[in-house]
């Protein structure tokens, strides 16, 4: 389950940067990368082997600092702090993304597909497993 979790967790961070870069103007890299990627998404559906792999080996980074700064966001009660904390989640997951050698448009349209295509699902767990 938690593996099926993972990319609607990423997609949601991506998100929740993306309002927070709009309340803030435009920050650079966490705004580039996000508003971006909710267009283009739906229009893929095929993936590669080598992507989905790649967005499978990324899973535990972006778990990691999803989960680290969920905690440092709870502890948080300035909104301009948990602004910069949001975007620093953010590019450090885009940074992470753009590591494995994927780029952020081509996860987010694979986190997308995710939520409805059972076999990209499963593809996806196996090579995680």
């Amino acid at each position: 389950m938690k593996k099926q979790l993972t990319p609607l967790m990423f997609a949601l961070m991506l998100a929740f940067g993306a309002s927070t870069a709009m309340a803030q103007g435009a920050p650079q890299q966490g705004n580039a990368g996000a508003p971006p990627a909710a267009q283009p998404a739906p229009a893929q559906t095929s993936f590669s082997d080598e992507e989905i792999q790649k967005f499978a080996d990324v899973q535990p980074a972006i778990e990691s600092i999803r989960s680290e700064y969920s905690e440092r966001l709870q502890e948080v009660s300035d909104p301009q702090q948990a602004a910069t904390l949001q975007n620093e989640a953010v590019e450090k997951m885009v940074e992470s993304v753009n590591e494995e050698g994927l780029e952020v448009e081509t996860y987010n349209s694979i986190a997308i597909a995710l939520q409805s295509d059972t076999e990209l699902r499963e593809r996806v767990e196996s090579m995680m497993n």
